[in-house]
């Protein structure tokens, strides 16, 4: 008679389990629906930003080719800054120490800057920093313009971000190069570049909107 009582409270105390597991999966499924939907945005495209779904996840958004609309999952702002940062140390390195390391550099490019002067000292003061930037901007794009017309630049990589055209697919070389030459005098030469994700949901930059590029997640 204790054995059967026993078994009867073991299988009450099963079923209260599974009933606890029902509710407690009922609370869960809004709260991850609820997530997902804050970590994956849609963007309307006008008209004229609707493209063939050229490259890049063209399988994925193929389906919302018809309503001109796609998915997205933006980067957090903070991350594009320690990006930016990763792929400008390089370049600023190499052009900081290359003038200081051959400074026959500078002597030969003085004259090409209207430089000339039989005073070595004020040749080499006027010109480096001339040649520096220079030598900067270029090392820029070259590291940045061909991978981010592949998807993504080192700092990206390393961040587990992704430069995508807001069709979801990949922009091209042309866009890359104009686009990050823009971005690199927003950036640098004021606080916009830097700032304006802040203050829009889809987290894009000036240039993200003039190029019509997103900087994602790449998951």
């Amino acid at each position: 008679m204790g054995d059967k009582k026993e078994e009867e409270d073991w299988e009450f105390s099963l079923e209260e389990e599974k009933i606890e597991e029902v509710k407690k999966e009922a609370k869960e499924k809004p709260a991850l629906k609820r997530a997902r939907e804050k970590k994956s945005q849609k963007l309307q495209l006008d008209k004229s930003e609707k493209t063939s779904f050229r490259q890049g996840r063209k399988k994925e958004n193929s389906k919302l080719q018809k309503s001109n609309e796609v998915t997205y999952n933006p980067a957090n702002p903070i991350d594009r800054f320690q990006a930016f940062i990763l792929d400008i140390i390089i370049p600023a390195g190499l052009a900081y120490f290359i003038p200081k390391k051959f400074p026959d550099i500078v002597f030969k490019a003085a004259p090409y800057i209207g430089l000339e002067s039989a005073d070595s000292a004020y040749i080499y003061d006027q010109a480096a920093p001339i040649i520096q930037i220079t030598l900067f901007i270029v090392v820029y794009l070259l590291a940045t313009v061909p991978p981010l017309s592949r998807g993504a630049s080192l700092g990206l990589k390393i961040k587990k971000l992704r430069l995508n055209h807001i069709d979801g697919g990949t922009l091209t070389f042309g866009s890359c190069l104009v686009r990050q030459s823009v971005g690199l005098i927003l950036n640098i030469g004021s606080v916009v570049g830097i700032i304006l994700p802040f203050l829009n949901s889809s987290k894009r930059t000036f240039h993200d909107f003039l190029f019509k590029s997103i900087c994602e997640k790449d998951d």
